[in-house]
């Protein structure tokens, strides 16, 4: 068995996987604000937890950011920037790290709704807009690890003028769920994110047409990139009604409606991080 890790910035989520199953979980808060320490703690703990009893062959984690083989580059979890997991977490068995929409992209390749494609484009639609793609059965990583950031690609020039702008212009500032339920209040909608996508008022349905629409011409612009066999897209803001909504408007923008909606949910990163360890493109540390 193996050990698959997500690490986020509010929560913790690992579980122990057999195959293509995660058989026990365990999700706990991040430690936030006392430096690294208390965090690899939290992941040491997690990780004992789950092993007791059985016999575990590696560890797989995947996180918010950039990663160099078991080494945090760039993350938004800052307190972990520059830190070797592999050691802070006293590995014993081998370790394998990875860019958590990474794990998103391997787990529903592997063992979700992208299991029969060759190429895939996956991507996480919540606090952010992550991206993962497997070329060939394989993650594209790119020259320095940090692809593909499909949701920093500029989809408005002008914003770029203004330093002032937060968003800059990126994708992420169209279909993150903060700036649509942003959009949303600023329209007078009310109830939150649960109004936000059940309310049948003006406000609700302008944000929800708006936002299907700007997925179709975001992943029609990923079809014309990478002609995947299928986009999987997964994540909180990730509805059923979205995901056929942008799929009815995808051959306006000249391509066929190949999203589909995550099958693993939140589990989908905990197998792909497990499943790190039995990927070349992996960044393993070896047996201690």
């Amino acid at each position: 068995m193996r050990i698959g890790i997500d690490l986020g910035g509010t929560k913790i989520a690992a579980g122990l996987v057999d195959g293509g199953r995660v058989v026990r979980e365990i999700v706990v808060p991040t430690p936030r604000g006392r430096g690294s320490a208390p965090i690899a703690a939290q992941l040491r703990a997690l990780i004992d937890g789950l092993a007791k009893g059985v016999r575990v062959e590696g560890v797989g984690m995947g996180a918010p950011g950039r990663t160099s083989g078991t080494r945090i580059v760039e993350l938004s979890l800052h307190e972990l920037n520059g830190v070797d997991m592999a050691k802070a977490l006293r590995a014993r068995v081998p370790f394998a790290l990875e860019n958590d929409a990474n794990c998103f992209a391997l787990g529903e390749h592997r063992f979700g709704a992208g299991r029969r494609a060759r190429h895939l484009v996956a991507i996480t639609l919540g606090t952010g807009l992550g991206s993962g793609i497997v070329i060939a059965g394989e993650l594209h990583r790119g020259a320095h690890g940090a692809a593909p950031e499909l949701g920093h690609l500029i989809h408005d020039i002008d914003a770029q003028r203004f330093p002032q702008s937060k968003t800059g212009g990126k994708w992420e500032s169209l279909l993150c769920g903060p700036m649509l339920l942003a959009r949303y209040e600023r329209l007078g909608g009310e109830g939150g994110a649960r109004g936000l996508w059940t309310s049948r008022g003006l406000a609700a349905r302008t944000v929800r047409e708006d936002a299907a629409r700007h997925l179709a011409i975001f992943c029609a612009n990923a079809v014309r990139a990478f002609d995947p066999d299928l986009i999987v897209v997964g994540g909180g803001v990730a509805h059923r009604a979205l995901v056929d909504a942008a799929n009815a408007r995808m051959p306006a923008y000249g391509c066929e409606g190949i999203l589909r909606l995550s099958a693993l949910k939140e589990k989908a990163a905990i197998l792909g991080a497990a499943s790190l360890l039995i990927s070349p493109r992996a960044g393993r540390a070896p047996r201690a």
